[in-house]
């Protein structure tokens, strides 16, 4: 199964936040869970306020190739 992973980090580099989004199906359930991403990092900044300074999203259990092969063929 692919999921996105967020992780949300403070000025000294350490992680405040994690959180996994688990993502079945194709392009429109992968933009429900990328708003879904955008909604739980505005969501951390508003409780770390300015000590979350940096976000990462990443995917796993698919390759990065073949998430773009996805997105081309929509």
């Amino acid at each position: 199964m692919v999921k996105i992973v967020v992780k949300v980090y403070n000025g000294d580099g350490k992680v405040l936040r994690r959180k996994t989004i688990p993502v079945r199906g194709r392009l429109k359930i992968w933009l429900f869970a990328a708003h879904k991403t955008l909604q739980y990092i505005s969501a951390v900044r508003e409780v770390y306020g300015s000590h979350a300074h940096r976000a990462e999203v990443e995917l796993e259990g698919i390759a990065r190739d073949e998430a773009f092969e996805y997105y081309k063929t929509w």
